[in-house]
């Protein structure tokens, strides 16, 4: 996949920005890439007379997480109660841009075109009508969000919103002027569902108004020039601008590219000495002596592609302030997420295409004595079996608990919440995965309280697939009940171990079975 020509959509924004600027000044990379604000539960109020609520049900299934957000507010106690466990970024959701001075561009594009909607078993808002003293509950529904191609539901704020009048109507900053007082499906969200079709329903009400109308166009055009910035009327009469956008993508391309070559290869990146500019006339004594033998892989390998020809790196390093050389270990790890973040989102994308999948998960100890789970995914694409790793958490910081004093504990109940929670945040839902794959050990098989029980709960079509590497510990676990596979299994042991004790016995055994060496029985596989 070419990682470059993403990195080269992500910089858009930042397209007239020169890397020449002033010895004082301090610019971060992450002014690179858009801040995603992340999705936050508050106190709904009601409209007028009517009276608005969210059905009662599980957190995972109507959403009300308590998440921080741009405009947020304290959320009810019992959702606080029920949900401060949980943190996931839903930026996308449009209600969190809501009041918002200014939007950066690719926010706008994402809201436009990859606005947050509502997973398959999500319960829409509802309000309560009360007509001839009886009440009757009338729902948002997702055939409205079908019909209404420009119609948004926010689950922050748990209204509709227009988008194209959210983001062009009424404002500054380039937006459509309108004297029109604009409140519902523009700055408030619309939470009376009881009146929305129909020829003086609030939908086709707010459809036929000519600030609706211009926002739409504004927003269409918006998209044009986002997608092919050459038609943007700033780049089309200023050349300069865009020699200098030619000149910036050019300087940050081998970088990019550097690292995404060390991800792929499994090369680390860091050095003794990785701070500084990179000193590019050197004695070559000098360079093999003391700047090789402290410099990480990544500059190593810039200094090699400079050696080769590069010389647009070569111009960068050479004329770029200390502060936007874009080479340190702070860009370093803010580019390897942007690649981690392109690379989740390319494998969710397959894998919702797929609709059918299995998990794959398991926990253990790393080196640094943190606990890691890995969750990796199995699908069928485009006629092929697919399995791609996802993602490492920490177990032990994403275990559910009240009472702060408490002993963690990584029970088979917490690791399938940790799972549950996992799949939540990268909005996949359970019904339909068909196969749960771990090890065999007690805290993942149990049947009282085993990850794979509890998974199995809210997975209700997923079936436990034993690892393929615990196949053969698996029958002879089973087989051990016989004694004597026992004893036959106990005496292979002997024999292993007695032909690799010594190395002349060793040889022996592998002149005597022409090549090939005992191998011993690995306790876990």
């Amino acid at each position: 996949m070419q990682w470059t020509y993403y990195f080269l959509e992500i910089l858009r924004d930042t397209s007239g920005d020169s890397f020449k600027r002033n010895s004082g000044s301090v610019r971060k990379i992450d002014t690179f890439f858009s801040k995603k604000p992340k999705l936050g539960s508050d106190n709904r109020q009601n409209e007028s007379s009517i009276s608005t609520s969210v059905p009662n049900s599980d957190h995972r299934n109507n959403l009300a997480i308590d998440i921080p957000c741009t405009n947020t507010l304290s959320a009810s106690k019992s959702e606080q109660k029920n949900d401060s466990h949980i943190n996931f970024d839903y930026s996308s959701d449009i209600g969190c841009f809501i009041g918002s001075k200014s939007i950066e561009n690719s926010s706008k594009a994402n809201l436009l075109e990859k606005h947050w909607m509502p997973p398959i078993n999500y319960e829409f808002p509802f309000c309560v009508v009360t007509k001839n003293g009886k009440q009757t509950k009338k729902y948002a529904q997702r055939s409205h969000l079908n019909k209404f191609h420009w119609l948004v539901l926010s689950h922050k704020d748990q209204g509709l919103y227009c988008k194209y009048c959210a983001l062009f109507a009424s404002g500054s900053g380039g937006r459509v002027q309108t004297n029109t007082p604009l409140k519902r499906l523009v700055k408030q969200p619309l939470k009376a569902f009881d009146d929305l079709l129909g020829e003086k329903g609030s939908l086709l009400t707010h459809q036929r108004n000519k600030y609706h109308q211009i926002s739409v166009e504004a927003g269409k055009s918006f998209l044009v020039t986002y997608h092919n910035p050459d038609l943007n009327v700033a780049n089309q009469v200023c050349k300069q601008r865009m020699a200098q956008v030619k000149e910036n993508r050019d300087r940050l391309r081998p970088i990019v590219s550097t690292i995404v070559l060390c991800g792929r290869q499994n090369i680390p990146l860091r050095g003794h000495r990785d701070d500084g500019k990179i000193i590019l006339n050197v004695d070559k004594n000098e360079q093999n002596s003391v700047v090789a033998n402290q410099e990480g892989n990544f500059r190593a390998l810039l200094r090699f592609r400079i050696e080769s020809g590069d010389s647009n790196l070569r111009q960068h390093l050479e004329v770029a302030n200390s502060n936007a050389t874009y080479i340190s270990k702070t860009v370093q790890n803010e580019l390897i997420d942007t690649c981690k973040d392109l690379i989740q989102e390319a494998i969710l994308a397959r894998v919702k295409e797929a609709k059918l999948f299995s998990l794959i998960f398991d926990e253990t100890t790393d080196i640094s004595h943190t606990e890691q789970l890995s969750l990796s995914i199995r699908y069928f694409y485009n006629g092929v079996i697919k399995e791609d790793f996802l993602t490492f958490c920490d177990a032990y910081e994403m275990i559910h608990f009240e009472d702060a004093r408490a002993e963690r504990r990584l029970t088979g109940v917490e690791l399938s919440r940790i799972v549950e929670d996992l799949c939540f945040k990268f909005d996949i839902d359970l019904a339909w995965c068909v196969g749960i794959g771990t090890d065999s050990c007690s805290v993942m098989t149990s049947e009282t309280k085993g990850a794979v029980h509890e998974l199995s709960k809210n997975a209700t079509n997923a079936k436990r697939c034993p690892c393929n590497n615990h196949i053969l510990n698996n029958s002879l676990a089973k087989s051990s009940k016989v004694s004597a596979c026992r004893n036959a299994s106990a005496t292979m042991r002997k024999v292993v171990a007695f032909a690799n004790a010594s190395a002349k016995r060793h040889k022996v055994f592998e002149e005597e079975l022409e090549g090939m060496a005992l191998q011993g029985i690995c306790e876990t596989r």
